[in-house]
């Protein structure tokens, strides 16, 4: 039986500060994960980098993350070199990732570094998974660190640490083709559309109509082989399978090509994030899932099977280049299936399970057998017609996560995946153009002495009512000063603010008040709505502007 491996590569970036910098008596931005970074002004600086203070900030902070990965007990290189480049942890700058100018702005006087670190190749085991949680959690608790819609989590996969066999890598492919449209429940809006991470559906090779043999044509080394696997065949599938789970999945109508349908899309597209349609068609004379899996199966050689999975232009949610002959030359080490979509995460939980959900996906693929296979890839069929019958979760139960799938649900049903990109950021309201604070973020500069009060709402997140999506309206009030108003924000009810829409959807109002010591604090105002009150919850999903007033 082969044995899986498997690495991770995590894109975050890190706030830091010139220790002799102004900064006000109180942290502006406590809130974010992690206590700030001081960079000494007086840092060695050697010949020939004169003038490159913010570069020499950025190799003094990657050596502190090479130095807390070390900590957890992992072998670190710092700057790895080629030929070992996954024999330990590589920690290296990421000139990619890049703020707002808004952003930068509202963090001054801090700075930040874009920062990538690389696992080595480690054996799919509890050890290994223990080593990754690890090293994620000393970074998110050592560092002032945030993971924006430009950052990524990859996830390599290796089916053994040598060569791919032609069957093995057909049938990770077969399954990675059938199961993109389940798979995409699992990322934020701001990775569907992501020219970074596009999907083979819509835009690979083998969607375009390439087939099996044009796959081939220049890329036989020697005498060609015959297929090495069989093709699906209906004799062979349960067509009556029933529900492996009873948890339902209502695929989201917000996300569209507009870049304001969500929180996670419109920093991406702030952050210049190249972004198309998440919700384009299958066009007309594209590929089905079995028409597909059959020019899969039909190729010859490993290359074939990377071709047909190639995109033209750009990169896609799943990579097999480095599967196909010219990557398996001794001198280029990685021998893996990369899944690019995963957005980036310091969640050491999710990380951990992200990871297995890739490994699981390419374990079943290889070791199940022929009517197990063929079964799996007719359920991802039987999805594109109705998720009530067979969802995301029901795949994840089918390859082998039943034990995790309470939590992927959860962590869905929460909204945790489209907040994670935003939330430990200041963004820009599309309706304001002012800078309001994300969930669990309070902006101190924003607490002003006066009795005017502005709110800003945004469909943030959902709730679910016997199953059913409901829009969760989230309206902050980040102008409301307690001591020099007659009343207290703890007696403002949904009347004074007549133009907020809570009528029929559930609304939470939350507020933040200056505090003696010159912080601030952010709390749960007011819940309303008829999901609270029993009754059935009204499922029109609207937008509604910032209200602004005054409360003498």
């Amino acid at each position: 039986m082969s044995t899986l491996t498997f690495g991770v590569e995590l894109e975050f970036i890190v706030f830091y500060f010139i220790e002799d910098h102004h900064i006000l008596p109180h942290d502006l931005h406590e809130t974010i994960h992690g206590p700030p970074v001081l960079v000494s002004r007086n840092l060695p600086i050697a010949e020939g980098w004169e003038g490159k203070e913010k570069e020499l900030h950025g190799c003094w902070l990657r050596q502190k993350v090479a130095d807390v990965i070390k900590s957890t007990g992992a072998k670190v290189q710092a700057e790895c070199t080629h030929t070992d480049q996954y024999n330990g942890w590589g920690v290296t700058k990421d000139c990619s990732l890049r703020l707002p100018l808004h952003i930068e702005q509202e963090y001054l006087p801090y700075e930040y570094a874009g920062i990538e670190i690389q696992s080595p190749a480690l054996t799919a085991n509890e050890e290994s998974f223990k080593q990754v949680k690890r090293v994620v959690e000393a970074i998110r608790t050592s560092f002032r660190a945030a993971t924006p819609p430009v950052c990524g989590l990859h996830v390599h996969v290796g089916v053994n640490r040598t060569t791919v066999s032609l069957r093995d890598l057909q049938r990770i492919a077969c399954m990675t083709w059938a199961a993109e449209g389940l798979i995409d429940a699992l990322h934020p809006g701001c990775r569907l559309g992501n020219r970074q991470c596009l999907g083979s559906r819509h835009y690979s090779n083998l969607a375009r109509r390439m087939d099996a043999e044009q796959a081939t044509l220049g890329h036989t080394r020697g005498q060609m082989r015959g297929p090495a696997h069989d093709e699906p065949c209906v004799e062979r599938i349960n067509s009556y399978k029933a529900k492996p789970t009873i948890l339902q999945y209502n695929k989201p109508t917000g996300i569209t090509a507009d870049v304001d349908s969500t929180p996670s899309r419109s920093l991406a597209a702030d952050c210049e994030v190249r972004l198309t349609n998440p919700n384009k068609e299958i066009l007309p004379g594209s590929r089905g899932i079995m028409d597909g899996c059959r020019q899969i199966l039909r190729t010859t050689e490993p290359e074939a099977v990377a071709e047909l999975m190639a995109l033209p232009l750009s990169r896609g949610a799943y990579n097999f280049k480095n599967c196909s002959y010219e990557s398996t030359e001794p001198a280029h080490g990685k021998r893996t299936v990369e899944f690019r979509q995963a957005a980036g995460s310091l969640d050491e939980d999710w990380v951990v399970l992200w990871a297995r959900i890739c490994l699981a996906l390419c374990g079943s693929a290889v070791q199940a057998t022929d009517e197990e296979f063929f079964q799996l890839l007719y359920d991802c069929v039987l999805s594109d017609f109705s998720e009530e019958r067979y969802n995301v979760f029901d795949f994840l139960y089918d390859i082998g996560m039943e034990d995790d799938v309470e939590r992927i649900h959860t962590r869905i049903r929460d909204q945790r995946h489209e907040r994670e990109p935003t939330e430990q950021l200041c963004v820009v309201s599309a309706m304001t153009g002012a800078l309001t604070p994300t969930s669990g973020w309070t902006n101190a500069s924003t607490m002003l002495s006066t009795t005017s009060w502005t709110t800003s709402s945004t469909a943030f997140s959902t709730d679910h009512w016997d199953d059913e999506p409901i829009p969760v309206w989230d309206t902050h009030i980040s102008n409301y000063d307690v001591t020099t108003s007659t009343r207290g924000v703890d007696e403002l009810t949904w009347d004074d603010f007549p133009d907020i829409m809570a009528d029929g959807a559930t609304t939470r109002m939350t507020y933040s008040t200056p505090r003696e010591d010159g912080q601030t604090r952010q709390r749960l105002l007011h819940e309303k709505g008829t999901h609270f009150d029993g009754g059935v919850p009204d499922r029109t999903v609207g937008s509604h502007g910032a209200g602004r007033g005054n409360v003498g």
